[in-house]
């Protein structure tokens, strides 16, 4: 029992760490792990909680170490492995988190924290310090993502708050990371997040569409200019943004059939770009496939990329049954929607290489069973 409160309260730093020192987040979850480890080896009769993604995560990380073995590079694969590692919180969290309470306590410290950051990072950007505002545990990528999850959980938490004074402090929070993410500059993040207010407004709360529409467009009309150029790019062909991609994405489908059942291996992308290829891109460094579901295709071949699409099938289906649900909880729907943004993401970049990204998602998408199992079980009390 003292093992479960040490963890709870490792979770709960957890949220700072994510967002302030990927070194400390690190440290953090591989604590965890190694607690949850002593805990099952010293409780008799230890069980795990029943959790429908064990099989879809143990099938997709088989895969993937599976590869390995193949690789053309098996050194530098045996390192990107260090990229699966958050993997493990699907199988942490539901056996450690034991309730919707402890879950809003993590978010609570999540905002917090990510509170805090936004306003050093919009510091140094007024000041002048910085051209976008960044992270200190990654860079302003990763400050985007950490952002996004958080303005979608901060309405969820708005939204579930009874309390109208604690109910506007979450909202003024959102409305802060939503500041923030425009001043990171992300283009993509930065439209997606909105669209899942939307969405999850419309669910929840449709009387207050027409204010937050209008919140959107003044928003946009106060934006410096140099943001709005930014995000002109998206829809000017004079951005020419995605010439790098179509590139990358030409070249793996030139080199897939070379290898398409096993791909060529974790981390393996600088071995297998020809510099024939590089040479084009305007980017020199570049160093992934820039699409999620590209990179795990190239690196573990068609099975790799059929278990993580079942992953996401599994997660579909339980969403689906959950947004079914007449007692289903506001936190679950943001979580969902933040997934939802998630795989829109990957569409463009490679979101499970960055480890605090993927660690923050992955926490959350775990709770959501926790949610859920929670709501079914009011269900069918209500039904009584």
């Amino acid at each position: 029992m003292a093992l479960d409160k040490i963890i709870y309260w490792l979770f709960l730093l957890f949220m700072p760490a994510l967002v302030f020192s990927s070194t400390a987040a690190e440290a953090i979850h591989l604590l965890i792990l190694l607690l949850w480890i002593i805990n099952i080896a010293t409780t008799p009769g230890y069980r795990l909680e029943r959790f429908p993604l064990y099989l879809p995560v143990a099938l997709f990380l088989g895969i993937q170490l599976f590869s390995i073995l193949f690789s053309v590079d098996p050194r530098m694969s045996l390192r990107g492995t260090s990229k699966l590692v958050p993997f493990t919180l699907f199988f942490i969290v539901p056996n450690n988190i034991r309730s919707s309470l402890h879950i809003r306590k993590m978010v609570d410290w999540l905002l917090i924290s990510l509170v805090l950051a936004t306003f050093y990072g919009l510091g140094k950007y007024v000041m002048g310090l910085e051209d976008r505002i960044s992270s200190t545990s990654g860079g302003y990528s990763t400050m985007a993502s950490l952002l996004y999850i958080g303005a979608i959980l901060s309405v969820s938490s708005g939204m579930k708050e009874g309390g109208n004074r604690k109910r506007m402090l979450y909202y003024g929070a959102a409305l802060l990371l939503l500041v923030g993410i425009v001043f990171t500059f992300h283009r993509i993040h930065g439209v997606l997040t909105p669209v899942a207010l939307f969405a999850l407004v419309m669910i929840k709360k449709p009387r207050f569409l027409i204010p937050f529409v209008c919140l959107l467009i003044l928003m946009a009309f106060l934006a410096p200019q140099n943001v709005k150029d930014r995000f002109q790019t998206l829809i000017s062909r004079e951005g020419n943004w995605t010439s790098d991609r179509t590139i990358l994405w030409k070249t793996a489908g030139e080199l897939f059939p070379q290898s398409p059942w096993i791909g060529f291996g974790l981390k393996t992308f600088k071995k297998v770009f020809p510099d024939s290829a590089r040479e084009l891109c305007g980017d020199k460094g570049i160093g992934s496939w820039h699409n999620e579901y590209i990179q795990i295709l190239m690196e573990s071949g068609l099975p790799g990329l059929v278990s993580y699409l079942f992953f996401i099938g599994v997660l579909f289906w339980h969403g689906y049954s959950f947004f079914k649900l007449k007692t289903g909880d506001v936190m679950g729907y943001g979580i969902l929607l933040s997934f939802l943004v998630y795989l829109m993401i990957g569409l463009t970049g490679t979101n499970y290489q960055d480890p605090i990204h993927s660690r923050l998602m992955f926490t959350f998408l775990a709770s959501f069973f926790i949610i859920k199992g929670e709501c079914t079980v009011n269900e069918g009390k209500r039904d009584r």
